[in-house]
């Protein structure tokens, strides 16, 4: 801007023109700062969580954002804090994988698992067939009783993993106690007397095919017509 001022105008002179002391503008404009302006960045919202990193067990999943809403521009900011985030999930406990058990006895036998007998298994009550049935793997001691009504005799059983590697199975090496008597407790791991190891005996050759890894076991005694066999099996590994 200008002032009238250099001289200001006189009363007694003829200054006037259309009513204004001065001629012209007493002010112009120029353009300034024409650059463009920054623009600092935004988030833009989280995505969905991606999976969880496990199962069970405990996991990690993540969840992102950009940087886009809006973008940065001409020297603006980027935007503060990560762009992603983390959270715990399937913090359940993971089921206990199964065992799988397989029996043979001549000729009428019912299992125990830590004690507790197992009702309505199939294959328990003929000699000729094989009683299968999925256990945990949390197991501790497996208990067979098997009762003879006469003739051949002998139980034959083994224990695997879910992937088929052997447990366990019954022989002498394999350290199987048997006796003619259940003793309180005697399919418990709390078990406490002495029982001898089992007997590897010749009977059922006829089975040799079933359980191929396991021998025919009795007690020293083929008097005895009802004997109870038991394995502790847990931290196992192969034994026979």
């Amino acid at each position: 801007s200008r002032k009238c001022n250099n001289p200001p105008p006189s009363i007694s002179g003829n200054v006037y023109k259309n009513g204004d002391y001065c001629v012209g503008a007493d002010s112009e404009t120029q353009s300034c700062n024409s650059q463009l302006c920054p623009i600092d960045g935004g988030w833009s919202p989280y995505g969905d969580w991606s999976d969880c990193s496990s199962e069970c067990g405990g996991g990690t999943q993540t969840r992102s954002r950009k940087c886009n809403n809006p973008l940065p521009a001409n020297g603006g900011n980027d935007c503060v804090g990560a762009d992603s985030v983390s959270q715990s999930c399937n913090t359940h406990l993971c089921p206990s994988p199964l065992l799988t058990m397989k029996v043979m006895c001549d000729d009428q036998t019912n299992i125990f698992l830590d004690g507790e007998e197992q009702k309505n298994v199939s294959g328990t009550g003929l000699w000729y067939e094989m009683a299968t049935l999925q256990i945990p793997a949390s197991t501790q001691v497996v208990g067979i009783q098997c009762h003879n009504i006469g003739g051949p005799y002998g139980i034959k059983a083994q224990v695997l993993s879910n992937d088929g590697t052997l447990v366990t199975a019954t022989g002498t090496k394999s350290l199987w106690e048997c006796s003619n008597e259940a003793e309180d407790g005697w399919s418990t791991v709390g078990f406490k007397d002495t029982w001898s190891l089992a007997y590897d005996t010749n009977q059922h050759p006829d089975w040799n095919d079933l359980n191929a890894e396991a021998k025919v076991i009795w007690t020293n005694s083929a008097a005895d017509m009802t004997v109870f066999c038991r394995k502790v099996i847990k931290d196992s590994t192969v034994d026979n």
